[in-house]
């Protein structure tokens, strides 16, 4: 049984660690630090040595960097519709 409510607290308080992190981007803790370092990655809070992420700037950040893929095929229905060779 665990007695650390911390994960519960966090939970509530809408906040990850940078280990829960790495985790969820599949991604090396030292990679966020790295990014953390240069600037990069979500925005993150440091309480202490401890470093949090709030969920919703995660989840920003993850929409800021979504690849839309809608023009390309936009542009590849223009292209039929001009008769040249389309799937390239």
């Amino acid at each position: 049984m665990d007695l650390n409510p911390a994960p519960e607290i966090r939970k509530a308080l809408g906040v990850i660690t940078d280990a829960e992190l790495a985790v969820a981007l599949e991604v090396e803790t030292s990679t966020l630090a790295t990014w953390r370092s240069e600037g990069r990655g979500p925005s993150f809070t440091k309480f202490g040595k401890k470093v949090f992420y709030f969920v919703d700037d995660v989840q920003l950040y993850l929409h800021n960097r979504r690849v839309d893929q809608e023009p390309q095929v936009a542009e590849q229905n223009e292209v039929t519709a001009r008769g040249n060779v389309t799937g390239l």
